[in-house]
């Protein structure tokens, strides 16, 4: 495994429970989920890559109480934040890069905040595989840090862990959708303020199978 992926999977195995208290109220993003929500019908099949510890998983299961959802990340200590604040709800251990090992289709994608932390040659592979785990007019939805890809870096934090981060602009990414059959049809941006006193473009995107 490249050693820029373990360095940020055990950063995810300690830090579970802290990106829980730490963004668990967040509201920046619900008009954001709003949008992808309110395109899926109530019994939806969803399927989310990188839950984390549940913060979005719950806001979906809220919203949508009959929608049938799998939430997946590639640590299980992210995984057993999740399953602590969020019921029914189908949890599995899973590597983003290797969505295409499901043997199942879904009406909807849900990825918040995964595509930071893949390379360029895999967010191709990332997003060929997801339009191929999607129904017929389902329902993408990948956010990411809206910055050119070659400011990307490998970011410390206070805790000392490691982890690389990197940075895709809206065309990009429109471009693979276009690729892997998948037709655009909602971006939102949202600043996001940094501890710095600057701030962040956080990029959401929509997109539907063709």
């Amino acid at each position: 495994m490249d050693d820029r992926y373990q360095n940020t999977i055990e950063t995810w195995k300690h830090l579970s429970s802290i990106y829980h208290e730490k963004f668990k109220d967040i509201r920046l993003y619900d008009d954001s989920y709003e949008a992808f929500a309110s395109k899926l019908q109530p019994t939806s099949s969803l399927l989310e890559i990188g839950c984390g510890p549940g913060t979005a998983t719950r806001w979906l299961k809220n919203r949508l109480p009959e929608a049938s959802i799998l939430a997946t990340d590639v640590a299980s200590e992210m995984i057993e934040e999740a399953q602590k604040h969020v019921s029914d709800v189908h949890f599995q251990v899973l590597d983003a890069r290797e969505i295409h090992t499901l043997n199942q289709q879904f009406d909807a994608i849900f990825s918040g905040f995964c595509i930071p932390y893949l390379t360029k040659n895999d967010l191709n592979q990332f997003i060929e595989s997801a339009s191929k785990l999607l129904n017929a007019k389902g329902i993408i939805y990948l956010s990411c840090i809206e910055k050119a890809y070659d400011q990307s870096y490998t970011q410390t934090g206070s805790t000392g862990h490691k982890m690389s981060v990197f940075y895709y602009l809206e065309q990009d990414i429109l471009q693979l959708f276009k690729q892997h059959g998948l037709q655009h049809l909602e971006t939102i941006r949202i600043d996001y303020p940094l501890p710095t006193g600057e701030s962040d473009t956080h990029l959401v995107l929509l997109a539907s199978k063709k």
